[in-house]
């Protein structure tokens, strides 16, 4: 079964899966500028997903007053979240490395102070 089968998320944050990168477009009075902006995303393989503003103000208002964006997003490489779990997986790894290379720097350490106290009982160790 394909990844995608079904799966259209429309935002980022209904990208539960991570398997888009994201860019927004502010809607703008200026049409050149936003063209630009569009055109460039398509260029890079970015394709439109959706359009949002937030609901304040008049509904008659313009977008562009209101914080309007179009949503554009690119498919990350299908092999993004294998990638992704090695890398973490990866990292879990070095810090496992590194705690027990912590535990047994602090157990050659007790075992060197045990060893010191047992030559100097006269210090008065409790």
């Amino acid at each position: 079964m394909d990844v995608d089968e079904g799966y259209n998320p429309l935002t980022p944050a209904e990208d539960e899966r991570k398997l888009y990168e994201w860019q927004a477009v502010p809607a703008m009075g200026a049409g050149d500028a936003m063209a630009k902006m569009i055109q460039s995303l398509r260029d890079e393989g970015f394709h439109y997903a959706s359009t949002n503003a937030p609901p304040i103000g008049h509904a008659e208002m313009p977008m562009r007053d209101r914080g309007g964006v179009h949503l554009y997003r690119l498919r990350k490489d299908k092999n993004y979240v294998e990638l992704e779990e090695r890398r973490v997986a990866q990292r879990v790894l070095e810090y496992q490395k590194l705690i027990l290379e912590l535990r047994i720097y602090q157990d050659e350490k007790a075992v060197e102070l045990a060893e010191y106290r047992k030559a100097h009982p006269d210090m008065g160790w409790k």
